[in-house]
């Protein structure tokens, strides 16, 4: 018999490995498998989409707050990423139950958002004091040249928060004849004339003709203007008024003083009106 081989092939046949049952049996090669990675869930979509919507709004509430007069803009979009945030917190199921606590952060921070900012704070007191304004006939009071049948009105804005008030523009109006009218010793404020004097007619006996009568005062509204109001600072409008509706412009104290106030408070604008009752002082 041939001698066998000393060689060791590296792979046998079944009948070799019969023969020699004391030979260790290699296992064949296993094929390679390639993981295929799983699709990922719709709610995962879902909170990607949001996330990336969420980070979108804000980016563009930080542009339109960089422009003032697109502020609630700006306040719409940041509501908007928030709940974003928060739904996308709650679906991304992969951070397990911590999701409940990013979504309580971003709800905490809105309704700190809807406070301090959505929610105006800052309101000045308006008030109104009158008085008979029995001065001599020409005395300077507050840098009106006085008239004897003039009553004295003073309209205070109070700013007494901690927050100044910027391009204020508060409207007044009163119901009778506004003859003269100041600012009271802040350079920052003007006050202008809401519009021009009534014109008065009265029938000539003589002629039966319509004769113009000048008219002492105005009735239009008046606009007080400050660049700035600060904080914790007043500003006083003095006025002298004329009764247009008792006997010999008797004086009388006006019933009410409207006004309508625009101002800014940080970012936020300001548009509210009201109205105050003078009192005698």
């Amino acid at each position: 018999m041939a001698e066998e081989s000393k060689h060791t092939p590296s792979h046998h046949s079944t009948k070799w490995h019969k023969n020699h049952p004391e030979a260790v049996r290699s296992e064949p090669p296993k094929p390679k498998v390639t993981p295929v990675s799983k699709p990922p869930s719709v709610p995962m979509k879902l909170a990607y989409y949001l996330e990336k919507a969420g980070v979108v709004s804000l980016l563009l509430a930080i542009g339109a707050m960089l422009m003032e007069s697109m502020f609630w803009w700006f306040v719409g979009l940041v509501l908007l990423a928030l709940v974003l945030s928060i739904f996308a917190a709650l679906i991304d199921r992969s951070h397990g139950r911590s999701r409940y606590v990013f979504a309580m952060f971003f709800l905490i921070v809105a309704a700190i958002f809807v406070w301090k900012i959505v929610i105006g704070t800052v309101f000045p007191e308006i008030t109104a004091e009158w008085t008979d304004g029995n001065y001599a006939e020409g005395t300077n009071v507050n840098g009106l040249n006085w008239r004897g049948d003039w009553s004295h009105l003073t309209v205070s804005i109070f700013n007494n928060s901690n927050v100044d008030l910027k391009d204020v523009d508060i409207e007044l109006s009163v119901d009778q004849w506004v003859a003269g009218i100041k600012v009271d010793g802040n350079p920052n404020c003007s006050v202008i004339a809401g519009g021009r004097k009534p014109i008065i007619t009265a029938r000539d006996p003589r002629t039966e003709n319509q004769q113009i009568i000048a008219s002492p005062g105005e009735r239009a509204p008046h606009r007080l203007l400050c660049d700035k109001l600060p904080a914790a600072t007043v500003a006083r409008v003095v006025a002298g008024l004329i009764n247009d509706r008792g006997a010999n412009h008797s004086k009388m104290i006006p019933a009410s003083v409207h006004f309508r106030a625009l101002y800014k408070a940080g970012p936020r604008p300001y548009n509210w009106k009201g109205e105050t009752t003078p009192s005698r002082y």
